[in-house]
């Protein structure tokens, strides 16, 4: 009895300055209940509901005054049902209330119950235009193919709005469209000279570098000509036609074969006497028959004969009295400055000083 008298006690300290006017307020703690208080509560509930805008509620037992009608459990649990929905509309917390569960032909109705409710009903905060909550779904995550979408809430449900169907934050998978392949680009480099930098686009509209590969016509470079050179004779003037079809003049340079110039000849002439012939053999491999060049000194080998170089052979031979060989013989020889002596090149003859014979 005496935590129901500090209830009631307190919730009347709480009493606004414009309470409305209860019948019995405030109500003795041991109170009987009447069939007015709780009229009286569903009169002012339901005011309240309409200023937020709440539909009246629907009461049990709409009728308390008919004969025979108790006021139950039920009767103070609508009342506060109808009460908790407006304290959102204010942008308030459902109010808490003393034994919450209120069990049929168990829970004993008292005063603080009913005291408890006028204070709510007193207390409620005055209702707010209702904010419904607005949000959306974001923009795919992916430019093409499958992505993530976000769903973000820009203004959160108020005052009894309604609520977003999406948590803030959620997401769900989304595809805008099927990813572009490139497969296609243009121009073409076959359109574009040979190594020429230039821009293609794709069939998706996407860019790249490319190379030019086109080496005919106006982009034809003359990198080969024919015939080559080597295939004509040196010196001699011929015509050359390049891959792109060009013209221009060429020199041979083959020089072997039927091109060849016979420009040096072995062995030399001059190792050979003019009386005599040689073979000589060309730089190109061909071969001739040629007289030597070599002067080569003719005489008779007796005292008093003719010689090509006489003052040689006289110095050499001077004292010669007899015929050499038993007769007159002409021999190609050279004269060597020696001891009074003549060596016969050629032959074995030697004509001595000191025995004046041949041998």
């Amino acid at each position: 009895m005496k935590t129901t008298t500090l209830v009631i006690f307190a919730l009347s300290l709480l009493k606004p300055v414009h309470a409305l006017a209860w019948t019995d307020d405030p109500l003795p703690a041991d109170a009987a209940m009447r069939v007015t208080h709780v009229q009286e509560l569903r009169t002012a509930i339901n005011a309240k509901r309409s200023a937020c805008p709440l539909p009246h509620f629907n009461w049990t037992d709409n009728n308390l005054g008919a004969p025979g009608t108790l006021i139950r459990a039920i009767h103070i649990s609508e009342l506060r049902t109808a009460i908790s929905d407006v304290y959102p509309k204010g942008g308030a917390a459902a109010p808490s209330f003393l034994d919450p569960t209120l069990i049929p032909l168990q829970t004993t109705i008292k005063a603080a119950h009913l005291t408890e409710l006028r204070s709510t009903v007193d207390n409620a905060p005055p209702c707010q235009p209702a904010v419904d909550c607005v949000g959306a779904w974001g923009t795919c995550s992916a430019a093409c193919g499958p992505g993530i979408m976000t769903y973000t809430i820009t203004t959160p449900a108020a005052f009894g709005g309604a609520a977003c169907p999406f948590a803030n934050g959620a997401t769900q998978p989304c595809s805008s469209v099927a990813c572009c392949v490139d497969s296609a680009w243009n121009p073409s480099p076959a359109s574009t000279c040979s190594g020429v930098l230039f821009l293609q686009t794709s069939n998706c509209g996407n860019t790249r570098n490319g190379i030019g590969t086109l080496s005919t016509g106006a982009c034809c470079v003359d990198s080969v000509w024919n015939p080559s050179p080597a295939s004509t004779c040196s010196g001699v003037p011929f015509l050359q036609t390049s891959n792109c079809g060009n013209t221009r003049n060429g020199t041979g340079t083959l020089s072997t074969g039927a091109c060849c110039m016979d420009s040096s000849w072995t062995p030399a002439t001059n190792g050979t006497c003019t009386t005599s012939t040689l073979v000589q053999t060309s730089n190109c491999g061909r071969t001739r028959t040629v007289p030597g060049t070599k002067v080569c000194p003719n005489f008779t080998c007796s005292y008093g004969g003719t010689y090509p170089d006489l003052a040689s052979c006289q110095n050499a031979c001077y004292r010669l009295s007899h015929t050499c060989l038993s007769g007159t013989t002409t021999q190609n020889c050279v004269c060597r400055r020696g001891r009074d002596s003549m060596n016969y090149i050629g032959g074995v003859l030697y004509c001595l000083y000191d025995a004046g014979t041949c041998r």
